[in-house]
């Protein structure tokens, strides 16, 4: 099973090597799409691990630059990953290595003859944008746009502010992005209001704050000395 956990920005980034390069640059030239000159790849996709991740026919694991999927145990997870196998099954795909990181995938920048995989996947809304250099303005607009559609990952099923399963448990419990800085809010909290429930970040709801902490939630300091349930 490939390993997914601590996506691009954890690790020390390893240069891809002078032969992974050659392989991929192999004979056919540069294809150009815009202003941008890629290397020209056979590579096929036979499989796709989620919604930036896939392996070749070649057994490269390529992971898309750009752009975080949600696990595919979370919200968002297995549409994402059939967004990406939409895009990219049966087609020729062109890429251009950045570098090979910890868990020894090719992250890269792939394109279709239809144009970038990680601007139509940011489209689609089934994945979040992840900055990695300043020169990538026109990817971040694209996922802002999807966000302020409420498409995909950003829509009610996997963004809410409201329980729609159990009104009753109002406990919003967010998990800081993965860093470990896990707190919960309820009613009477200062940040309540403001505070969404991203399902496909890790994010959820509780009844009670009993519940929560048992889950490994702090109470916000917004909610001072208050308690809940």
């Amino acid at each position: 099973m490939v390993a997914k956990k601590n996506k691009i920005g954890k690790g020390k980034k390893i240069i891809a090597s002078a032969l992974v390069t050659a392989a991929i640059a192999a004979s056919a030239g540069w294809w150009v799409i815009g202003k941008n000159k890629v290397p020209v790849s056979s590579y096929v996709a036979t499989v796709v691990v989620d919604g930036d991740t896939f392996v070749t026919k070649e057994d490269q694991i390529i992971r898309l630059t750009s752009i975080n999927a949600p696990e595919m145990e979370r919200c968002g997870g297995k549409e994402a990953q059939k967004e990406l196998e939409k895009i990219i099954s049966g087609k020729p795909l062109y890429m251009k290595v950045v570098f090979r990181d910890i868990y020894n995938r090719l992250v890269a920048d792939v394109f279709t003859p239809e144009g970038s995989v990680s601007e139509k996947m940011l489209a689609s809304g089934w994945v979040y944008y992840y900055r990695r250099t300043e020169s990538e303005s026109d990817l971040k607009t694209i996922g802002e746009r999807a966000r302020e559609a409420k498409i995909g990952i950003y829509g009610p099923k996997c963004t809410q502010t409201k329980n729609p399963v159990n009104p009753e448990c109002v406990i919003k419990a967010n998990d800081a992005l993965g860093s470990g800085n896990k707190q919960y809010h309820f009613p009477g909290c200062g940040q309540y209001a403001n505070t969404s429930v991203q399902l496909y970040m890790g994010d959820a709801w509780f009844c009670t704050e009993t519940e929560a902490k048992k889950a490994g939630y702090t109470k916000g300091a917004d909610c001072f000395d208050k308690k809940w349930r």
